[in-house]
């Protein structure tokens, strides 16, 4: 009875020691953490009450997870109201399965410490910055992210190299899956290039039979756009069309600064309502001038 009594204490105080409780830092700590740091950090600033906030994190932490073999690492930076630390910010994290680092930024004014993290930031959450400081890289996103642009991000945080087998950029058509008829490849290479020239944004179309081995579509758009160098490095405005007939998937990959004309839910709209449907009944070149259209449409947004 002892040593069962003896047991159930020890994994108790196991179990105390493995909880570790959240920190409570000023802005200073948290820019001395960043800046100190061998890591390649994405700090997430959330809170309790975020609706979109509590969305994101999950895959936040499961792409932190795959990528720290490479020093990837997520801090969780709580905005909570001073009522809700620590007991409310502990209990909600358990609730939700949060197992990455948290703090609790003990600052009451947005007006003083967000532009520490970034000129740009308004207070808003969710909030993200990407940094490396030994790479000497900074990028802070002030929105609500999908999986596939965390990873994205991830992947330049963490000194990504292009693929062996990513072939080589010809022109804002790269038909390799050979979809389009001469004459369609030369109309869609048209519309494109009237479309780059008026620098809104700068728009590749790609076809390839197969994406091995990188893991989704998703990822080899991305790695098209970094190594191709799609968009302008200040705008961030590249848009990438990837289409694999072969392995009967599609993607659209937008630049950042894009998301303003451009939201991935129109994005997808766009996938759904032209290219999905033409594509099914072999109509590459119908549904490929279409979604351009429908891309050309949302960049003269606000213009």
């Amino acid at each position: 009875m002892k040593r069962i009594f003896f047991l159930l204490v020890l994994l108790f105080s196991f179990s105390v020691l493995k909880a570790q409780p959240i920190k409570r830092w000023k802005m200073n700590d948290l820019l001395q953490y960043i800046e100190q740091s061998d890591s390649a950090l994405i700090v997430n600033f959330w809170a309790t009450f975020c609706g979109p906030c509590i969305e994101e994190i999950p895959y936040f932490q499961a792409i932190a997870k795959k990528y720290e073999g490479k020093k990837a690492k997520l801090l969780l930076v709580s905005l909570d109201f001073d009522e809700n630390y620590p007991e409310k910010i502990t209990a909600f994290a358990k609730k939700y399965g949060f197992t990455a680092e948290i703090v609790w930024l003990d600052e009451s004014k947005p007006d003083e410490f967000c532009p520490k993290i970034d000129s740009s930031w308004s207070g808003a959450m969710p909030a993200t910055l990407f940094v490396n400081t030994k790479l000497k890289y900074r990028y802070f996103v002030e929105s609500k992210l999908n999986a596939e642009r965390v990873e994205a991000e991830v992947i330049n945080l963490t000194n990504y190299k292009c693929p062996e087998n990513l072939p080589a950029h010809n022109g804002w058509v790269n038909d390799f899956e050979d979809i389009f008829t001469d004459t369609e490849e030369k109309e869609l290479s048209l519309k494109i290039e009237r479309i780059n020239q008026q620098k809104t944004a700068q728009i590749v179309l790609v076809t390839i039979e197969d994406y091995h081995p990188v893991e989704s579509i998703s990822l080899y758009a991305f790695y098209i756009g970094r190594c191709w160098r799609i968009g302008e490095a200040e705008t961030k405005n590249g848009i990438v069309i990837l289409v694999s007939r072969n392995r009967k998937k599609i993607w659209i990959s937008n630049g950042y600064g894009i998301e303003r004309k451009m939201s991935d839910a129109e994005t997808k709209e766009i996938i759904d309502k032209y290219l999905i449907p033409s594509f099914k009944e072999g109509q590459y070149y119908k549904g490929s001038i279409d979604a351009i259209n429908a891309i050309e449409k949302k960049l003269k947004k606000d213009d």
